[in-house]
C-alpha cells in the first residue's frame, strides 16, 4: 500500500472532493457523490499507482 498524501474537501451539495498525489508525482483529483470509506480509498490509490506509475 502507498498513501503519498490524500485529502479531502466537503463540496457544497455536490459531494466529497479526494485528491491523491502518486509517487511518480501525478495529481489526481475525483469527486464522489458521498463520502468513500478508508480501505476504498487506499485501494484506490493502488489502482493509481499501477496505471500512472509502473
Amino acid at each position: 500500500m502507498n498513501i503519498n498524501a490524500k485529502s479531502k474537501v466537503q463540496v457544497e451539495e455536490e459531494g466529497v472532493c479526494y485528491a491523491w498525489l502518486t509517487s511518480c508525482g501525478i495529481e489526481i483529483c475525483y469527486e464522489f457523490p458521498f463520502d468513500m470509506g478508508d480501505d476504498f480509498l487506499v485501494e484506490f490509490m493502488d489502482v493509481l499507482e499501477d496505471i500512472f506509475c509502473d
